[in-house]
């Protein structure tokens, strides 16, 4: 990412585990935050189910976030195939790829496109679509009934779009030194700390919750596997410009 801020010093850590409701306000808060709009049109671009409604895992995918290299995938969706058929391209193809083969039906579409814009260093550009992707990947999730996607996804776009804001505004952007960022143990638990160890490259978390997330399990079960983290530990991550 060619813009970015310094790590805010995280609040105060919660040592539990936020109940449904709690999720739905932390949906609402960052919706808000985001300038989110919840219509039908945003609803209808992410098709994504929820986890509950999914057919079981294959095996070859779990092996997979396990860090292995399984050999056979037939058995997995289209999605899980596609992760680990090309598990090994640099970030910026990745991303390439993911959007021509998944754009016409994903909601990730326009999340793709404002990373790699951020990629390229336009920060202006990459603020506006970054909103849309916000609003589209909250809304999809949230009609699927995936809270935790729904805030995740949408607590990491928005501190991308906000490291733009600032960016785009240069000595100007002086007003968002308070805004109190985004704490992930805070929100919604210890079990998504790992999102507040790099606050400044949400760019990095987003990118590799693509590179891993079949969107059929659970996404603590991603989160915590050794393919993810070692993707957002690899030293190559640090600069994704390939």
């Amino acid at each position: 990412m060619k813009f970015q801020e310094k790590a805010v010093s995280p609040a105060t850590r919660s040592q539990r585990v936020f109940p449904r409701s709690w999720r739905r306000l932390a949906i609402g808060v960052i919706a808000l935050l985001a300038g989110a709009v919840v219509t039908v049109s945003t609803l209808q671009a992410g098709q994504v189910g929820s986890v509950e409604q999914n057919p079981p895992v294959c095996s070859a995918y779990t092996e997979f976030l396990k860090g292995g290299q399984p050999e056979d995938i037939s058995k997995c969706s289209e999605l899980g195939r596609f992760l680990m058929r090309n598990a090994d391209l640099y970030p910026l193809r990745f991303l390439m790829e993911y959007q021509k083969v998944f754009s016409t039906y994903s909601a990730y579409d326009v999340l793709i496109r404002g990373l790699i814009i951020t990629m390229e260093g336009d920060a202006k550009k990459a603020f506006f679509i970054l909103d849309v992707a916000n609003t589209t990947t909250v809304a999809a999730y949230t009609k699927a009934g995936d809270d935790d996607r729904a805030i995740v996804y949408g607590a990491l776009i928005l501190r991308l779009k906000l490291l733009a804001l600032r960016a785009a505004l240069g000595d100007h952007a002086s007003f968002l030194d308070t805004f109190p960022g985004v704490d992930f143990t805070a929100l919604i638990g210890p079990l998504y700390a790992v999102f507040d160890q790099n606050p400044g490259r949400p760019d990095i978390d987003l990118i590799c919750l693509l590179r891993t997330d079949n969107i059929r399990v659970p996404l603590r079960q991603v989160i915590s596997s050794k393919r993810f983290l070692s993707c957002v530990s690899t030293s190559e991550m640090r600069y994704p410009y390939r």
